[in-house]
Parts: C-alpha cells; sequence; structure tokens
C-alpha cells in the first residue's frame, strides 16, 4: 500500500 502511496506523490509532483 505503501508503494501506491509513493507512485500517487511522484506521478502527482510531475502530472502538476
Amino acid at each position: 500500500m505503501v508503494e501506491y502511496v509513493l507512485r500517487g506523490f511522484n506521478y502527482a509532483s510531475l502530472g502538476n
């Protein structure tokens, strides 16, 4: 579940 959170954070940082 941690990987999902980290991935979401990274994606949001790059996506934004």
